[in-house]
C-alpha cells in the first residue's frame, strides 16, 4: 500500500501542469497587448433613497366582444288569392339569431408597486 505522503506527492504533481495553464493564459494575454478591459464607474453625485409606493398608470385593455340571441319577429304580407281577393300571409315565420357584438379597447386605471431604490442626485 502506498503511503498517504506518496499520495499527496502524486496529487501534487498532478495539479501543478493545470495551475501553470492559468499562468499560460495571463502571459500570452500580457505577450499579445490584450488584457480584459476593466470599466470604471464613477457617480457624479450623491445617492438618495426614493421609497417605496404604489403608482397609477393607464393601460390598454381588449375587451371581447359578447354573444347574445335576439329574437327576428315574423313576416307578414298582403297577397291576392286565387280569386283576387287580399289576403294577410305569413311570409317568414319568427326566429331566434345569434350576434356576436365587436369587441373594443378600453383605458383601465392600474395601480402598480415600485420598490424603493437608490437615485444620483
Amino acid at each position: 500500500m502506498k503511503t498517504l505522503a506518496t499520495r499527496i506527492g502524486t496529487l501534487a504533481l498532478l495539479l501543478v501542469p493545470l495551475a501553470e495553464l492559468g499562468h499560460a493564459d495571463k502571459r500570452r494575454e500580457l505577450a499579445d497587448g490584450y488584457a480584459p478591459r476593466r470599466v470604471e464607474v464613477r457617480h457624479c453625485g450623491a445617492r438618495e433613497w426614493v421609497p417605496g409606493q404604489y403608482v397609477t398608470r393607464c393601460e390598454r385593455v381588449w375587451i371581447p366582444g359578447c354573444t347574445r340571441q335576439e329574437w327576428v319577429p315574423a313576416r307578414h304580407d298582403w297577397r291576392t288569392d286565387f280569386f283576387g281577393r287580399p289576403v294577410w300571409v305569413l311570409v317568414q315565420p319568427g326566429y331566434w339569431t345569434v350576434v356576436t357584438d365587436p369587441g373594443r379597447y378600453e383605458l383601465r386605471e392600474v395601480r402598480e408597486w415600485v420598490p424603493g431604490h437608490w437615485r444620483i442626485r
